[in-house]
């Protein structure tokens, strides 16, 4: 959506955004074939193995940003983003990731017109963010998993392979940017300056469990992490 009125610009965005994934595998084994000269499972006259898998993740998201911006001046935007994750804790698959830019363009100001031979451009910008992070998890890790197929006392067994979380949630990043554009000469010669903090919180993390539990680990949200 785009809008003029007067000196004053806006345009706005909203969207919805939907991914789904599912894959099923199967796969099986045997020998003692009469002949190779038939490629299909029944050829052969002993089974060895078979196995199969089905696994599947949904992410949906609903975003939306407003730009504003006067007479090219001062310019503000803002957006967010609400996104859901099957592969999260059964009370944290939603998170809110907001953010807001404010600029000022101070070449386009009255009082710059003397300047503007030696100092074309001259932008002032400042802005606050959340970004949001589960790359590398599982489908079913913050659930739990099993393996099926195996044998205990000569009878069929399910193992607990991994221990859910139900608490695992997102991988928050805040991130504060102070910056300036600066144009010599026309825009000849062009100065990027930017100062930003990003703190990064609820890492999703191995955590080492004693032997005595039987697991190695478990996947959790632990420490945070800060670049600037």
């Amino acid at each position: 959506y785009f809008e003029t009125i007067s000196m004053h610009n806006f345009d706005a965005k909203l969207g919805f955004s939907y991914y789904n994934r599912k894959e099923s595998r199967l796969s099986a084994s045997g020998r003692g074939a009469a002949t190779d000269n038939i490629p299909t499972m029944n050829a052969s006259a002993e089974p060895v193995s078979v196995s199969s898998q089905i696994t599947d993740q949904l992410i949906a998201g609903l975003f939306g940003r407003l730009n504003y911006n006067y007479d090219n001046k001062y310019l503000t935007t803002f957006s967010m983003r609400y996104d859901g994750a099957s592969n999260l804790g059964q009370n944290y698959k939603w998170g809110f990731f907001p953010g807001v830019s404010l600029g000022w363009n101070i070449h386009n100001e009255n009082f710059w017109t003397g300047l503007s031979q030696s100092v074309s451009k001259l932008k002032l910008r400042a802005s606050y963010g959340v970004n949001g992070n589960i790359s590398g998890l599982g489908d079913f890790t913050a659930q739990g998993s099993y393996s099926v197929g195996n044998r205990y006392a000569g009878q069929s067994a399910i193992q607990n392979t991994v221990i859910p979380n139900t608490e695992l949630q997102w991988e928050r990043s805040k991130t504060i940017n102070l910056g300036a554009d600066i144009g010599f000469l026309n825009n000849r010669i062009s100065l990027l300056l930017d100062l930003y903090r990003r703190e990064t919180d609820n890492l999703i993390t191995n955590f080492s469990l004693p032997p005595s539990t039987g697991f190695g680990s478990i996947l959790t949200n632990l420490g945070s992490l800060e670049n600037k």
